[in-house]
């Protein structure tokens, strides 16, 4: 799973890092640039796409390029299910931002269908988020995350510095990374791979870091440097260094 979100990273291609880091998917997590997408050959992938919008995005570039839209909208990739969350928090009253008070996000969230992945382009409240109005995490994605326990929140939209990497049992990924979706005997896990560059964006860097989601229903369990193996059995995953 190939993960873009609010900066251009330094690689022009997205076919080429898909292909580099043999991914499966990619995902998109807001606030990028149609220009930017199609210079960088979104629509020229082998792979499926999937994404959500970000307050600064423009609404209509997904389905322009082909992207499923994941905003409440619930997905299953190979028995591994998906669903998204798009916009931030309201902090001005005008303009053509996507926007959505708090109140208006915990309807949204009551609807909200439960999924192993939660992608979200601003983070739960108190989860990565910032004082700043414009920064705020969403409220109910707390109570959300409580009740249905995702493998994995991946989100944009902040900049922390320290990043809060899991929340309960759920896993926190922020910002763009470069893992690799591991498929085998169908059984579905993911080891994220460290990324070979950081990405600039605001004064701070996004580097891929090693995770792992895990899956104790089909007999899988974390190992100790983020990868994924069977129980009793020699490790499987891929690592790209």
């Amino acid at each position: 799973m190939l993960v873009l979100a609010d900066t251009e990273p330094e690689w022009g291609a997205i076919p080429e890092a898909v292909t580099t880091h043999q991914a499966d998917i990619v995902v998109t997590a807001g606030d990028l640039n149609e220009t930017w997408l199609r210079r960088a050959q979104l629509t020229e992938v082998s792979v499926p796409t999937y994404g959500v919008y970000g307050n600064h995005c423009n609404g209509s570039y997904l389905d322009t390029l082909g992207v499923t839209n994941l905003h409440l909208n619930r997905v299953e990739v190979d028995g591994t299910s998906f669903v998204g969350l798009e916009g931030c928090v309201r902090y001005k009253r005008r303009g053509r931002d996507i926007l959505y008070t708090q109140a208006e996000y915990a309807e949204m969230v009551a609807d909200l269908p439960a999924a192993d992945v939660l992608v979200t382009h601003c983070p739960p409240a108190g989860i990565n988020d910032h004082t700043d109005p414009a920064h705020v995490g969403i409220t109910a994605l707390c109570d959300w995350i409580d009740t249905n326990r995702p493998l994995l929140v991946i989100h944009g939209h902040t900049y922390p510095e320290s990043p809060i990497r899991s929340y309960r049992s759920s896993r926190i990924e922020y910002g763009c990374v470069n893992p690799i979706w591991d498929h085998d005997d169908g059984l579905t896990g993911t080891h994220l791979a460290p990324a070979n560059h950081a990405l600039g964006l605001g004064g701070h860097c996004r580097v891929a870091r090693a995770i792992g989601i895990c899956r104790p229903d089909r007999g899988y369990r974390f190992r100790a440097l983020g990868g994924l193996h069977r129980r009793g059995a020699q490790p499987r995953c891929r690592e790209v260094l």
